[in-house]
C-alpha cells in the first residue's frame, strides 16, 4: 500500500509502482502540461494519487470490462485478460481539482494504435469518461 510519501516523480516526471492485481510494474506519469509538474506537490495531491494507485483492484476491472466491449462494438474480440495491457498512467489533472488519470493500454490485435481511456475520481467513486482508438 502506497503512501503520499511513496510518490515520488523523477526528473522525467514518472514513477513506477508494482501493481499486483496484474503483476507488473506500471509507469505512473505526470503530465508536463499541468502546472503541478513545475510546483512542489502537496501531500493532498499525492494522498490523490496514492489512493487511486491503492484502489487498483476497485477500478481496473471495470476498465478492462469497458474496453473489452468498446472493441467488441468495432468488431475486435477482446476475450481474455491478456489481450489488454496497461502500460501508462498519466495524472491529468492540477492539485486543486478533483482526480483525472489517463490510462494507456496494449491492445493485442491493435498494436500499432492501442487504445487509452479517462478515468475521473470524486470522493473514492470512479467514473470512465471515455475510451479511445486512434485512427478509429
Amino acid at each position: 500500500m502506497l503512501n503520499s510519501c511513496d510518490i515520488l516523480f523523477d526528473e522525467d516526471l514518472s514513477m513506477k509502482f508494482f501493481a499486483e492485481h496484474i503483476g507488473k510494474s506500471i509507469n505512473i506519469i505526470l503530465s508536463d502540461g499541468l502546472e503541478a509538474s513545475d510546483e512542489v506537490l502537496t501531500d493532498e495531491y499525492k494522498k490523490k494519487i496514492a489512493l487511486f494507485i491503492n484502489d487498483f483492484e476497485i477500478w481496473y476491472d471495470d476498465v478492462f470490462n469497458a474496453i473489452k466491449d468498446y472493441f467488441n462494438r468495432k468488431g475486435i474480440s477482446i476475450t481474455l485478460p491478456d489481450d489488454v495491457e496497461l502500460m501508462k498512467i498519466f495524472v491529468l489533472f492540477e492539485q486543486n481539482e478533483q482526480g483525472l488519470f489517463g490510462l494507456g493500454f496494449r491492445i493485442k490485435e491493435e498494436q500499432e494504435h492501442g487504445c487509452g481511456l479517462k478515468i475521473e475520481v470524486c470522493d473514492s467513486i470512479y467514473k470512465l469518461t471515455k475510451v479511445s482508438h486512434p485512427n478509429k
